[in-house]
């Protein structure tokens, strides 16, 4: 009577810790709808470019490249100066107007040429900010989804613990169950509450997250993970490829960085060079009166030091080559990486998921078979965990594609509105 007594009592306890399981996950209605990102992951990329405080600052350091570059302009604009003087032994004071023209100058040359190269950097630098918030934004956003899901499969799971647990007291009442059932079941219910609250806790920090880049809260039905996925058609690699090194704002950099770097070796070379232009200079003394000069000036540094600056800005340049080479290589190595990533993920997603509809037909037979005294709860609870892992891996699997999927088509050079919205077509099947 008093295994019995066991037996009966826990039925409710289990009842009532996933009552309390279920209080602690996330729940999305609890959200403010103001401002929610309406799970579009295109607005929450676009809310994200008016929000990220890091995307914000490349955008500021854009304007400030884009501002160096224009200051080169006004290398052969003509300047102007007045100096006055005051001599207290001579009783005179001086007044000196100059204006300067320059001609011909290397150096400033060299400046002039950086202007075009470094506005396609400040471009170029502000596209990669740009896509490393898209994948900033989807990494939290697929974190967040994975973490919802498996919360969902979780209480799946413990629903179906509860069912076996009912069964088995029944069985247990009419002779045929044992105490050692529902205690197995009790060690898998405990353990599956043990998750939900760490999955609940990972859902809640991923939407801070998420809220934290783009400056609003997760809502009730933002970033529901899909019953069907959509289809991915990728085009050829060589395609990939062509437009890889066109497009790709990382190589765009690295290649404008080589193009400036060998401006600075020649504006170095330059600086050690004379530099011709026109100049005309009034003059005003108080004793002696005014005298006007206008006329060709030439200026020839001699700086010792210039011939090393010369070596650093020559060593510097062949930096920059070997940096956009790697660049251009790595970009190349992560394309095919993740080419074959996508591929391969997208037809593993197609076994996944028939690998649920076996596991669930499992989780009916083996319950039927354990009615009828075939199976043992043994038997059944491992076909409900085997049920819950295969959805699990699905949905991890199905936010990993998604990422290498963004990523594949950032590295590509695509852009970056285009690549949010077929990696949102993919992942949310619209």
């Amino acid at each position: 009577m008093h295994v019995a007594a066991s037996a009966v009592a826990f039925v409710p306890v289990m009842a009532d810790c996933q009552a309390q399981m279920i209080a602690r996950l996330p729940d999305p209605a609890a959200a403010p709808q103001q401002g929610a990102v309406q799970s579009d992951l295109v607005e929450a990329w676009r809310s994200a470019r008016d929000y990220d405080p890091q995307y914000r600052s490349a955008v500021a350091q854009r304007q400030v490249n884009i501002a160096t570059a224009n200051q080169a302009l006004t290398q052969y604009l003509p300047s102007a100066s007045y100096q006055m003087t005051s001599v207290a032994t001579e009783n005179t004071t001086r007044q000196i107007v100059t204006l300067t023209q320059p001609l011909f100058s290397v150096d400033r040359y060299a400046t002039v040429r950086e202007i075009a190269p470094r506005k396609r950097f400040a471009n170029a630098t502000l596209a990669v900010a740009d896509q490393s918030l898209a994948s900033r934004l989807l990494t939290e956003i697929t974190t967040y989804i994975a973490a919802v899901e498996n919360a969902r499969a979780n209480d799946a799971k413990i629903d179906a613990l509860q069912k076996q647990a009912d069964r088995s007291q029944k069985m247990y009442q009419s002779g045929l169950g044992t105490i050692t059932d529902a205690r197995d079941i009790q060690v898998q219910y405990e353990a599956a509450q043990a998750n939900g609250i760490l999955l609940a806790s990972a859902a809640r920090a991923s939407a801070s997250r998420i809220a934290a880049i783009t400056g609003k809260k997760v809502g009730p039905q933002d970033f529901r993970f899909p019953e069907k996925l959509g289809t991915i058609h990728l085009d050829s690699l060589s395609a990939y490829v062509e437009r890889q090194l066109r497009d790709n704002p990382a190589i765009i950099v690295a290649l404008q960085n080589e193009r400036v770097g060998r401006f600075e070796a020649l504006k170095a070379k330059g600086s050690l060079l004379p530099t011709i232009g026109l100049s005309a200079t009034y003059t005003n003394a108080s004793n002696t009166g005014s005298s006007k000069y206008a006329g060709f000036s030439i200026s020839a540094p001699i700086a010792p030091g210039g011939f090393f600056q010369v070596r650093a800005a020559n060593a510097t340049a062949r930096s920059a080559v070997e940096q956009r080479r790697q660049a251009v290589q790595q970009a190349r190595v992560d394309l095919e990486r993740l080419y074959e990533q996508v591929n391969g993920g997208q037809e593993a997603l197609v076994i996944s998921a028939k690998a649920i509809e076996s596991a669930q037909l499992s989780v009916e037979a083996n319950t039927k078979s354990f009615e009828g005294g075939v199976r043992t709860t043994v038997d059944v609870v491992n076909a409900i965990q085997t049920l819950y892992t295969v959805r699990s891996t699905y949905v991890t699997s199905a936010t990993q594609v998604a990422v290498n999927l963004l990523t594949l088509l950032l590295v590509s050079g695509d852009d970056t509105a285009d690549a949010m919205d077929v990696t949102q077509k993919f992942l949310f099947g619209k």
